[in-house]
């Protein structure tokens, strides 16, 4: 028998009860840690070797309020994946096998499980910490950088782990591209939304500002060629905006040109 319910984090579930609180890293190590919770009625080192205990009721614990279908959906495959059934002798290599096919998955930040004693059974409960993901990626305020554009600057990708820090360097990475489209001045804020549980929304709102244009273009050195032919090649004129890209490209071009009609660097 299993089940999944939503409890408040650190609720107690019974006297007389044990912990493993083990991280992905850690069960890859060998590692138990101790319990995190530990009370008065925590049987303090027995969580770590076996006993003649019966596997008796597992449950599955979600943060309060959990309530999207398709994390339920998954919590419900991995339940019948995993090898512990009630009736069976407890193990705990049995459960630490339960956790690394939890942790498999992805979905989960942080699993831990409290076992609780009820005569000769032992009732296992597995709280499970969901990872927040990113469910869509916005723009907002953009003009001279198109939503595609924007995405390539952006590393940030649908489905991935939301991470703040993830979104801060994203938001420094649009500046720098708007910089060099000539807008010097241009800042970029974020909002994190959406309805779903650990599935949220990204909405980068841009407020461009001002873009610099190219007052003069001076060749400096004499030439070979006449100054037209070089501002051709180029592609920079006067009075157009500031593109740092086409620039270097542009400049790229200029030394192509050279290289190819027998002038050295």
């Amino acid at each position: 028998m299993s089940g999944i319910s939503s409890i408040s984090d650190g609720a107690a579930i019974g006297r007389a009860f044990f912990c493993l609180s083990l991280t992905f890293a850690l069960w890859l190590a060998g590692v138990a840690l101790p319990c995190a919770h530990a009370t008065e009625n925590t049987v303090d080192g027995a969580a770590f070797r076996e006993d003649n205990s019966i596997v008796g009721i597992l449950y599955f614990h979600l943060p309060m309020g959990v309530t999207d279908p398709e994390l339920l959906e998954h919590v419900r495959v991995l339940q019948e994946k995993i090898e512990i059934r009630s009736g069976m002798p407890y193990k705990l290599e049995d459960v630490q096998e339960a956790i690394r096919i939890l942790y498999y998955r992805n979905l989960f930040a942080q699993i831990r499980v409290y076992g609780e004693y009820r005569g000769g059974l032992i009732d296992l409960h597995f709280h499970l910490v969901p990872k927040t993901r990113v469910d869509t990626i916005t723009f907002k305020g953009n003009r001279s950088l198109t939503e595609k554009q924007l995405k390539y600057v952006v590393r940030m990708r649908r489905n991935a782990d939301l991470i703040t820090e993830d979104v801060e360097r994203d938001v420094e990475r649009i500046k720098t591209a708007y910089r060099r489209k000539g807008h010097m001045e241009a800042q970029v804020e974020y909002e994190i939304g959406g309805n779903r549980d650990y599935q949220k929304d990204v909405l980068f709102r841009i407020s461009e500002g001002p873009q610099i244009s190219i007052s003069a273009v001076v060749l400096n050195g004499r030439s070979f060629y006449k100054r037209e032919k070089l501002l051709r090649k180029l592609g920079i004129y006067r009075g157009v905006p500031l593109d740092l890209d086409r620039l270097e490209e542009g400049i790229e071009r200029l030394r192509l040109y050279y290289r190819e009609n027998g002038f050295d660097e």
